[in-house]
Protein backbone atom coordinates (compact mmCIF):
# COMPACT_ATOMS: atom_id res chain seq x y z
CA UNK A 1 0.00 0.00 0.00
CA UNK A 2 2.59 1.98 0.92
CA UNK A 3 4.44 1.68 -2.69
CA UNK A 4 0.78 2.94 -4.09
CA UNK A 5 0.36 5.87 -1.46
CA UNK A 6 3.93 7.15 -2.59
CA UNK A 7 3.15 6.95 -6.50
CA UNK A 8 -0.12 8.66 -5.98
CA UNK A 9 1.91 11.68 -4.31
CA UNK A 10 4.81 11.94 -6.44
CA UNK A 11 2.69 11.87 -9.96
CA UNK A 12 0.00 13.83 -8.65
CA UNK A 13 -2.41 11.15 -9.42
CA UNK A 14 -5.36 9.14 -7.14
CA UNK A 15 -4.45 6.39 -5.15
CA UNK A 16 -6.64 4.06 -7.45
CA UNK A 17 -5.08 5.54 -10.75
CA UNK A 18 -1.78 4.69 -9.13
CA UNK A 19 -2.86 1.09 -8.77
CA UNK A 20 -3.91 0.94 -11.98
CA UNK A 21 -0.46 1.77 -13.39
CA UNK A 22 0.83 -0.75 -11.12
CA UNK A 23 -1.55 -3.51 -12.64
CA UNK A 24 -1.08 -2.67 -15.99
CA UNK A 25 2.85 -2.65 -16.09
CA UNK A 26 2.25 -6.32 -14.19
CA UNK A 27 4.04 -5.43 -10.76
CA UNK A 28 1.08 -6.21 -8.85
CA UNK A 29 -1.13 -9.70 -9.56
CA UNK A 30 -4.38 -9.56 -9.79
CA UNK A 31 -5.12 -11.13 -6.06
CA UNK A 32 -2.59 -7.99 -4.89
CA UNK A 33 -4.36 -5.46 -6.66
CA UNK A 34 -7.99 -6.53 -5.91
CA UNK A 35 -7.08 -6.37 -2.20
CA UNK A 36 -5.22 -3.13 -2.91
CA UNK A 37 -8.41 -1.90 -4.59
CA UNK A 38 -10.10 -3.02 -1.60
CA UNK A 39 -8.29 -0.91 1.06
CA UNK A 40 -8.13 2.34 -0.97
CA UNK A 41 -11.48 2.02 -1.13
CA UNK A 42 -11.88 2.00 2.64
CA UNK A 43 -9.78 4.75 2.50
CA UNK A 44 -6.56 2.85 4.29
CA UNK A 45 -4.46 4.52 1.71
CA UNK A 46 -5.44 8.26 3.07
CA UNK A 47 -4.52 7.04 6.88
CA UNK A 48 -1.14 5.57 5.56
CA UNK A 49 -0.15 8.78 4.25
CA UNK A 50 -1.13 10.71 7.40
CA UNK A 51 0.44 8.09 9.02
CA UNK A 52 4.01 8.21 7.60
CA UNK A 53 3.99 11.65 6.62
CA UNK A 54 3.68 11.47 2.57
CA UNK A 55 1.36 14.50 2.32
CA UNK A 56 -1.45 13.30 -0.28
CA UNK A 57 -1.34 15.72 -3.06
CA UNK A 58 -4.44 16.17 -4.53
CA UNK A 59 -5.11 15.11 -8.29
CA UNK A 60 -5.77 17.23 -11.30
CA UNK A 61 -9.06 15.71 -11.83
CA UNK A 62 -9.75 16.69 -8.64
CA UNK A 63 -8.48 20.15 -8.72
CA UNK A 64 -10.98 20.83 -11.46
CA UNK A 65 -13.92 19.42 -10.29
CA UNK A 66 -12.53 21.69 -7.06
CA UNK A 67 -12.96 24.90 -9.00
CA UNK A 68 -16.42 24.03 -10.46
CA UNK A 69 -14.81 23.20 -13.88
CA UNK A 70 -14.96 20.43 -16.33
CA UNK A 71 -12.12 18.82 -18.71
CA UNK A 72 -13.54 16.91 -21.50
CA UNK A 73 -11.64 13.63 -22.10
CA UNK A 74 -8.59 14.52 -25.15
CA UNK A 75 -10.85 11.36 -27.03
CA UNK A 76 -14.09 13.68 -26.47
CA UNK A 77 -12.18 16.90 -28.11
CA UNK A 78 -10.13 15.58 -30.55
CA UNK A 79 -13.17 13.74 -31.98
CA UNK A 80 -15.27 17.88 -31.64
CA UNK A 81 -12.58 19.17 -33.50
CA UNK A 82 -12.28 16.62 -36.00
CA UNK A 83 -16.31 17.01 -36.42
CA UNK A 84 -15.58 20.58 -36.81
CA UNK A 85 -13.28 20.33 -39.75
CA UNK A 86 -15.84 18.07 -41.26
CA UNK A 87 -18.96 20.54 -41.35
CA UNK A 88 -20.53 17.89 -38.46
CA UNK A 89 -20.86 20.00 -35.79
CA UNK A 90 -20.70 23.53 -34.96
CA UNK A 91 -19.33 25.63 -31.87
CA UNK A 92 -22.27 26.22 -30.14
CA UNK A 93 -22.70 22.08 -30.00
CA UNK A 94 -19.31 21.06 -29.15
CA UNK A 95 -19.42 23.88 -26.35
CA UNK A 96 -22.69 22.06 -24.92
CA UNK A 97 -20.87 18.78 -24.90
CA UNK A 98 -17.42 20.46 -22.89
CA UNK A 99 -19.46 22.88 -20.26
CA UNK A 100 -18.03 25.96 -22.12
CA UNK A 101 -19.20 29.01 -24.28
CA UNK A 102 -19.62 28.50 -27.83
CA UNK A 103 -17.40 31.64 -27.86
CA UNK A 104 -14.95 29.83 -25.33
CA UNK A 105 -14.52 26.75 -27.97
CA UNK A 106 -14.50 29.48 -30.72
CA UNK A 107 -11.34 30.60 -29.33
CA UNK A 108 -9.82 27.83 -28.88
CA UNK A 109 -10.51 26.83 -32.62
CA UNK A 110 -8.88 30.02 -34.08
CA UNK A 111 -5.92 29.43 -31.53
CA UNK A 112 -5.56 25.44 -33.12
CA UNK A 113 -6.17 26.97 -36.72
CA UNK A 114 -8.90 25.07 -37.03
CA UNK A 115 -11.80 26.23 -39.93
CA UNK A 116 -14.99 24.42 -41.16
CA UNK A 117 -15.45 22.85 -44.49
CA UNK A 118 -15.76 25.93 -47.58
CA UNK A 119 -18.51 23.75 -48.85
CA UNK A 120 -21.65 22.40 -46.92
CA UNK A 121 -20.91 18.43 -46.64
CA UNK A 122 -21.81 15.92 -49.48
CA UNK A 123 -24.13 12.84 -47.53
Amino acid sequence: MRLVVELASYFRVSAKVALIRLQLARLVSESQAKELCDAVDRGEHSILAKRVGIEEAPDSLSEIKARGQYRAPARMWEYAVGGYEQGLLSAGRIAQAVHRTPEHVQALLDELGVLPPANEPDY
